[in-house]
């Protein structure tokens, strides 16, 4: 009936479905960066880094990961409201955690390819990695059948 009051509760639904998601996600990425911190001290290991220098890269390491996941926060939760209003929330959140996977996925394939992985660990690698791919292939699907949309409703 009253439309300013109809678009107020759809804002205050998105706001809400986005806040829900952003916290699930930023879970997520607290767990990835935890994976982060884990290929970089394997790597300091591998690539036969000075022992006296492991602390000040960690640390720095802590620090960027932390701005960086702060950020990945504010950013996703702004796309999912976003997503939201504009009615393409599925596609939205399968992008973000696509990312999130296939950051997961590199950073615990990266000391795999190196030799340096329990074997029983291999086939959730391999899930998450299959995951992944079928996220990543229902996001641009869902994006060139949006396209294709478009393109019937404009108008020449």
């Amino acid at each position: 009936m009253n439309p300013f009051h109809d678009e107020q509760q759809k804002k205050a639904r998105a706001t809400l479905i986005s806040f829900a998601l952003t916290i699930v996600f930023s879970l997520l990425a607290l767990y990835n960066w935890w994976e982060l911190r884990m290929l970089v001290v394997t790597m300091m290991v591998i690539l036969k880094v000075n022992p006296y220098a492991w602390k000040a890269i960690d640390n720095m390491m802590f620090l960027l990961a932390g701005v960086g996941w702060l950020s990945y926060v504010f950013y996703s939760q702004y796309y999912l409201k976003k997503c939201a209003l504009a009615g393409k929330l599925l596609p939205g959140a399968a992008l973000l955690l696509a990312c999130q996977l296939w950051l997961l996925v590199l950073s615990r394939g990266i000391p795999a390819l190196f030799g340096v992985i329990n074997s029983s660990y291999g086939w959730i690698l391999a899930l998450e990695g299959a995951v992944a791919i079928l996220l990543t292939a229902f996001v641009f699907s869902h994006r060139r059948i949006g396209e294709k949309g478009r393109k019937l409703t404009a108008k020449p």
